[in-house]
């Protein structure tokens, strides 16, 4: 693999792969109008971030690290997804009733009502505002991120990786909105998670949210104002732990 002097130099030793040439990649989709069911101020968007297997003849492929990506796709160069993210953006000039869209999306989604004045109208809930600095028309509400597992336990690269996204997600969001919940825990034939491996999930989640500047809100909804200096300087710091290069904000 290719790359400047100051990269190589940089490079975090302990990564599987370094992240020289990865990209983070976004679709999105909104219905054109509404209907019962549907609201055209609902954007559902999915983001990826890619790692290119560019290795040189002499080396092997990073494709053969355990765990190494979530999907591997493509020929000659294989694409390793190492990051996958799912989200919801509520415009709030568009919308007409976000409890209702929200309900009517599913019962996760719907929880997340409580971010709305649900009595005064369409915008945030007045408790929320009191928290959060700025001022704008866009809620992100993060549904899932899962980072590969060979990625995992290394310092924070799903939290950066994530916050790189975010702006991709929405350039001018007023608030961004999560549940912590951890997706891999030890179940039974069931389907019900073991009480200990939750416990220690949850704790853990809640942890990462907390270190990217997310707060407890309301029942177990989670709030970050990305207005907010804090978020900014984690994303930096966590920048300087990977010994990733600068990012020019």
């Amino acid at each position: 693999m290719t790359g400047t002097k100051d990269q190589r130099r940089r490079a975090n030793p302990y990564l599987p792969a370094r992240l020289d040439y990865a990209e983070i990649r976004i679709q999105s989709s909104a219905k054109l109008f509404g209907s019962d069911m549907d609201d055209p101020g609902l954007t559902r968007i999915s983001g990826a971030v890619i790692v290119p297997d560019l290795h040189d003849e002499d080396e092997e492929s990073i494709c053969s690290v355990e765990g190494i990506g979530l999907s591997i796709t493509g020929e000659p160069t294989p694409e390793i997804t190492i990051l996958r993210a799912e989200a919801v953006v509520l415009d709030l000039d568009l919308i007409q009733d976000p409890h209702e869209t929200l309900d009517a999306d599913s019962q996760e989604l719907e929880a997340f009502g409580c971010l709305f004045d649900l009595e005064g109208g369409v915008g945030l809930h007045p408790d929320l505002e009191q928290m959060i600095e700025g001022s704008g028309r866009h809620v992100v509400i993060g549904e899932r991120v899962r980072l590969a597992p060979a990625w995992r336990g290394l310092g924070g690269v799903g939290r950066y990786l994530f916050g790189r996204m975010l702006p991709l997600i929405c350039c001018d969001p007023v608030v961004v909105a999560a549940q912590p919940f951890p997706l891999d825990v030890t179940r039974d034939e069931k389907g019900n998670a073991d009480k200990e491996s939750l416990k220690h999930g949850l704790s853990q989640i809640r942890h990462t949210c907390r270190s990217i500047g997310f707060e407890p809100y309301k029942d177990d909804i989670w709030i970050m104002d990305p207005n907010s200096i804090k978020h900014e300087r984690s994303i930096a710091k966590l920048e300087r732990q990977l010994s990733l290069p600068k990012f020019a904000s």
